[in-house]
């Protein structure tokens, strides 16, 4: 290989890596939350679905978030919305939100998967997904932080709030029809 050849390629390789730093911070990561337990026919969140698992997808690749269902169903919500929101708004929001009030029904396995979130919970919480995101970005070998992505904004008063930044999709298995496929490879 000519030595103009490796330098271009270099140069191309550089270029990706700004262009990808660049959407990253545009859009912050990229996440796909898994809901299972869906009714068969339908293509949307509803409630008695189980949010099952939160993925990284970087390079192609999927990274499990280290999380338990609470920490899944505080992601969820907070992937739902672009507006910071206090610990009692979460609380709130999820307590009256039939899609967490019957979370993991249509499982039927005759245990609830519901979860409480009292206000009081929520910061810990939070930290616990600060470090899940620290594992998976180090597992994925990206340079983010956590801090950046599941943001803590102050008020003018001693509240803060929570705002998730970064892109965030879903996708629905329906574990229970004839057709459906192992979603882990």
């Amino acid at each position: 290989m000519s030595s103009n050849n490796s330098i271009a390629a270099v140069l191309n390789t550089m270029d990706l890596m700004l262009a990808e730093a660049r959407h990253l911070r545009a859009a912050g990561p990229d996440f796909l939350l898994v809901h299972r337990f869906r009714t068969p026919g339908i293509d949307y969140c509803e409630p008695g679905e189980e949010v099952f698992a939160v993925l990284l997808v970087q390079r192609g690749r999927k990274y499990q978030l280290p999380l338990a269902a609470s920490q899944r169903l505080i992601f969820d919500y907070l992937a739902h919305s672009n507006i910071a929101q206090s610990s009692k708004q979460i609380e709130i929001g999820i307590r009256s939100d039939a899609f967490y009030q019957q979370h993991g029904m249509n499982a039927k396995s005759g245990k609830a998967l519901v979860r409480q979130i009292p206000r009081s919970a929520v910061r810990e919480h939070i930290k616990r997904l600060h470090r899940a995101l620290v594992l998976v970005f180090q597992d994925a070998n990206l340079p983010i932080d956590p801090r950046k992505v599941l943001v803590v904004t102050e008020t003018v008063s001693n509240e803060v709030g929570y705002l998730l930044r970064a892109t965030c999709r879903w996708t629905h298995l329906d574990l229970t029809a004839h057709d459906s496929q192992r979603f882990w490879k």
